[in-house]
This record gives structure tokens, C-alpha cells and sequence, in this order.
């Protein structure tokens, strides 16, 4: 039995069934944006700090050690790997991509991911977060996290020692610590030696770009990419986590500059482009090898900065056989057969009604039979639900005169024929409600992890809509 978030749920169908296998075919949707420690809507960003649920939402550690204490469940894919573009949540536009990712759309790894690298592999790991450079908060409480897989972890604050604590299993180690400047140092111990120390310093300002490429040599294809990550250091060779440097891309030789980036799920430049701001000291380019063999030269500069190159290798290939560029079947027939998309701006969707509309992307195929109407709907929104760019089957189509009305997956769909275009209201069945945690008790830090119990992947001041005006004309792709 496959199970999506409910761990409750799923520990009362395993009492109920104990003969059954049970994996959890979508789990956790921990939000959070890389480098940023404070939760701000209206900035668009969430803080790294894991919160502790048990409902199988929005909790990296919650789901995990509920998962990994019970022998009779087998797993489960955890939503998502990587932030993507659309979905934004759980803020809405003007933010550009998802939040769930244990890396950002650019590849870097967020702070979950050293907890389950922690958990998931036997390499030793020490993870130290936040970053300390707080202008502003001197005196007031940081909560300090460790994620390690080692016996015990010290901190050390300034040189002097705040602790030894025993690493739980599966979970992670916490200091309120009184921001000052300097230096944060974990050490991991094995067996009572220390094996392994990290460290989290006050920067100073930003003075050199440093480069790195994710591969040393690619195919000379037309194909193939490297991807460029660009770290923004002071004098002494650390990353600065609050700058936002822009740096400047260019790519000579044997390839060519496809694509800029920084991970930060508010950004509304371009992708594609040659500069891109550092996000949390980091941004990153793609290249793309030729057709031609040699090498592929890549600069980066940032006024004020010293600039950082690249060199590496396209190696001669012989090129994969094409295929011809696949084109979608457009319908003929009576009445509405044909391909419909949303006239763009025809409804006023903004936000979470675009996404839900499906913002553009959607696609109807519809067939008419007299008063009958089959088809698909494919990219309507339905990702929030799972899958929006499989095709959805119709359901009780209709056409009567110039009324209209059918189903398609999560939505009912109804309205009017009005010349060239469809004019239809979409009603959507939503299939949960969320409820606010319970107000925290007590003193919490001023930079720290929600309550116990919330759910950042949600951000309640949304409010999802029960009917949506959708406006549709007829297109040839």
C-alpha cells in the first residue's frame, strides 16, 4: 500500500493490515531557501531550520525517524529532491520556483541535505548552520544546529566550549548561542577522540570570485553542458553567506553560455543571460560544448572583485542519431473538436489562480460527437495534486447548443461558447484543509527553527479559490 504525507494514517492501516507492505509514495515537503535562517512571506523566503512534525508533512527529521523506526515500511520518495520552477510554494508569485528541495534549482545543497547525507550514508559528517554574519543581533539568541552522524558533537564559541552533546539517532544537536562576531566551531568525536571539526566565521567583505566546474571534460556534441558554480569569498578564502555580487559570465573556445543562476526562488531575471547576482555567496553558469572539439575557456567578473577562470575539455565524439522534433496531434472535426489554451490575461488570474489555471501551459483536446465531448486536459494546475503534464481524461463531456460543461481529474469545468472562444468557470474539489499549529509557549531565540508541529510548506495566509473563470481559444500547437 502506497501512502502519500499521512504517517498516521499509514501506522493505522499496518495495525489493520500487518500482512500488507506499506511505502510512502510521497513524503516530507520540508520547504526552505538556502542560506536564509529567518521566515519572511513577504521577501518570499523560509528558514532552514527543520521543524519537528509527526503528521508526515513539512519535517525532514519527523518523517524520517518515524520511517526508520518501524521495520514494516519500506521507504518512501521524499517531494522533492530539487527545487523547481513553477509551484511556488509555499509563497506564490513574484516568487518563481518550489521550496521542497533538498538542493536549489542550481544544485546547492541546502542544510537537509547533510542530514540525510548524515543518515543515508556511512561517511562521517559534521554540518554546522547558521552562518554567522548577524549584523545588528549582537546579544540576542541564535539557535545553532548540527547535523552528524558521529557519537557526540562539542561546540565552541569564541574559544571557549559550550558543551559536549550525544548525537541522537536520526536527529540532531541544538545551542542557543548570544550572537556576537568570530567563530563557531563543532567537533565531532568517535569513541572520545575528536575526528572531525567545521567551523562557521564572521566574514569580512567580499574580495575575490572562486570557480569550479562540475566536470573536467565534456562531449563536443552540440549537446553536453558543464555547470560553473561561483563562490563570492573575502581576503581569506570564506564564502560570504550575505552578499549579492553581480557576477558577469563569459565563455569563449569550444562552447557557448546557455544559461545563469543562484538558487534564489525570488529572482525574476532571466536564465538566460550573462550575469546573474550571488545568492548567499553563491551563483552559477552553464556552458554548452560545440560541435567542435578544444577547449572551453569561462570567466567570471564582479566589479571590485578579483575575477576567476576556467578552462576545460571538449573531446571529439561521433554524434547520436537525431530524431525528428515531435509535434502534437491537432484534432479535426465538428463543432469545438480541436486544441483550446487559455487566452493569456482573459481571466485576471494572478498568484495562486495562475498556477492554478495552469498559468498559460494548459492544453485541452477536446473531440465533439454530437452532444458528446471526450478528450484530455493536460498541465492544468494539477501538479499541486500530483502530475499536471499527463493528459487527464474528460469525463461526462457535454455540448447543448452553446452550453458546455465536462470533468477533467480534480475539476468541473462549465460555461458557454461565445464566438471563437470558450468561457467557462472551473470549480475544484481540494482535498485537504489546513489548520494553524498552536501558538509556541515560552522564550524562543530570535533566529531559530518554528515551533514543534507547524508546517512551513503551507503559508495559511493563501487562500485557494473554489472557482476559477477560464477564457479558451483555438490553436494549432
Amino acid at each position: 500500500m502506497g501512502y502519500n504525507y499521512m504517517d498516521p494514517g499509514a501506522e493505522a492501516y499496518h495495525k489493520a493490515h500487518p500482512e500488507k507492505p506499506v511505502m510512502g509514495t510521497e513524503t516530507v515537503s520540508a520547504v526552505g531557501t538556502r542560506g536564509i535562517y529567518i521566515t519572511d512571506h513577504d521577501k518570499g523566503y523560509v528558514g532552514s531550520y527543520d521543524p519537528y512534525t509527526t503528521t508526515g508533512r513539512a519535517s525532514a527529521e519527523g518523517w524520517w525517524s518515524f520511517c526508520n523506526s518501524r521495520p514494516w515500511l519500506l521507504g518512501g520518495f521524499i517531494w522533492t529532491g530539487f527545487d523547481y520552477r513553477g509551484e511556488p510554494s509555499p509563497n506564490e508569485w513574484p516568487n518563481i520556483s518550489s521550496q521542497y528541495g533538498i538542493i536549489d534549482t542550481c544544485g546547492f545543497p541546502k542544510d537537509s541535505f547533510y542530514y540525510y547525507q548524515s543518515w543515508w550514508t556511512s561517511q562521517p559528517v559534521l554540518h554546522l548552520f547558521p552562518h554567522w554574519n548577524w549584523p545588528g543581533m549582537e546579544g540576542k539568541e541564535i539557535a545553532v544546529w548540527v547535523y552528524s552522524n558521529l557519537d557526540k558533537v562539542e561546540l565552541v564559541f569564541n574559544g571557549q566550549s559550550l558543551g559536549t552533546k550525544d548525537v541522537k539517532k536520526d536527529s540532531h544537536t541544538a545551542w542557543n548561542v548570544k550572537y556576537a562576531a568570530g567563530t563557531l566551531e563543532a567537533r565531532g568525536y568517535k569513541a572520545d577522540k575528536v575526528v572531525m571539526t567545521t567551523k562557521r566565521e564572521t566574514t569580512g567583505p567580499a574580495a575575490k570570485l572562486v570557480m569550479t566546474p562540475d566536470r573536467q571534460q565534456v562531449s563536443a556534441d552540440g549537446e553536453e553542458v558543464a555547470m560553473f558554480a561561483v563562490a563570492v569569498q573575502d581576503a581569506q578564502g570564506r564564502v560570504v553567506p550575505i552578499t549579492e555580487n553581480v557576477v558577469t559570465f563569459k565563455v569563449s573556445g569550444a562552447g557557448k553560455l546557455i544559461g545563469v543562476g543562484n538558487g534564489d526562488p525570488t529572482d525574476q531575471e532571466p536564465d538566460k543571460g550573462n550575469a546573474r547576482k550571488a545568492f548567499s555567496g553563491l551563483c552559477m553558469a552553464i556552458a554548452q560544448a560545440s560541435k567542435t572539439a578544444g577547449d572551453i575557456n569561462v570567466e567570471a567578473t564582479a566589479p571590485g572583485l578579483t575575477s576567476a577562470s576556467v578552462t576545460i575539455q571538449a573531446r571529439n565524439v561521433e554524434l547520436r542519431p537525431q530524431v525528428p522534433v515531435w509535434a502534437r496531434e491537432v484534432p479535426k472535426g465538428a463543432g469545438i473538436t480541436g486544441l483550446w489554451r487559455p487566452v493569456p490575461g482573459a481571466a485576471e488570474a494572478t498568484g495562486l489562480i495562475s498556477f492554478l489555471v495552469g498559468n498559460g501551459i494548459t492544453v485541452f483536446t477536446l473531440r465533439q460527437d454530437g452532444s458528446n465531448l471526450t478528450g484530455t486536459v493536460e498541465g492544468a494546475g494539477g501538479g499541486f495534486f500530483g502530475g499536471s503534464d499527463a493528459p487527464v481524461p474528460i469525463t461526462e463531456g457535454k455540448v447543448n447548443g452553446t452550453d458546455v460543461s465536462f470533468k477533467s481529474g480534480n475539476s468541473t469545468y462549465a460555461g458557454k461558447i461565445n464566438g471563437d472562444q470558450l468561457e467557462l468557470e472551473r470549480k475544484i474539489e481540494i482535498p485537504f484543509r489546513m489548520t494553524p499549529p498552536a501558538e509556541p509557549s515560552g522564550t524562543r531565540p530570535a533566529i531559530g527553527p518554528p515551533p514543534d508541529g507547524s508546517d512551513p510548506s503551507f503559508n495559511l495566509s493563501r487562500r485557494m479559490p473554489r472557482g476559477i473563470s477560464v477564457v479558451l481559444h483555438r490553436v494549432e500547437r
